[in-house]
């Protein structure tokens, strides 16, 4: 069955505009994936999701918040779950809302910020990317700041002693 009102705790305005967007985004059958932004040590998780989508980029965390009465803290919905992955738990909330069954939308988890699993597009330089990568971007920089240094000083050089010849 699908649902055609909200809890009580939700404002129905934005619900229904919520539950009217996500059904123009998402199709039966689509996939979602998800990103743990933060976790914390009560079992609670910021979780990012994001259609499986290469041509149009739409965040779906603020649209599945109003939907399911969840806040949004740290650019993700916060849920508690204890002893099963949250985004295959909020995927399976949000299809049982949307299509009222639980297993119509697919689910992909890109796992935590901080590992190298996350695609370039979500994480940070400093936090989805391999340690190696950053070690060549250091060692780069320093390597040009080094011969930059050494320019200025032959530079200053030759304008000090080319002057007292």
């Amino acid at each position: 069955m699908v649902p055609t009102r909200p809890r009580k705790d939700l404002n129905y305005a934005r619900w229904r505009l919520a539950r009217s967007r996500l059904l123009e985004v998402l199709q039966p059958g689509d996939t979602i994936d998800t990103v743990i932004k933060r976790r914390f040590n009560s079992g609670a998780c910021d979780v990012s999701l994001m259609p499986d989508n290469e041509y149009d980029f739409v965040d779906l965390t603020p649209l599945v918040a109003d939907l399911l009465g969840l806040t949004v803290r740290h650019h993700g919905v916060r849920v508690h779950v204890i002893g099963t992955d949250p985004g295959t738990s909020l995927v399976g909330d949000i299809s049982q809302e949307l299509f009222g069954d639980d297993s119509v939308l697919q689910h992909r988890s890109f796992g935590e910020v901080g590992t190298s699993r996350l695609p370039p597009v979500i994480s940070d330089i400093s936090e989805g990317a391999p340690s190696w990568i950053l070690g060549g971007v250091s060692f780069f920089f320093i390597l040009v700041t080094g011969l930059i240094f050494i320019g200025i000083l032959i530079a200053l050089a030759v304008v000090i002693f080319g002057a007292a010849s």
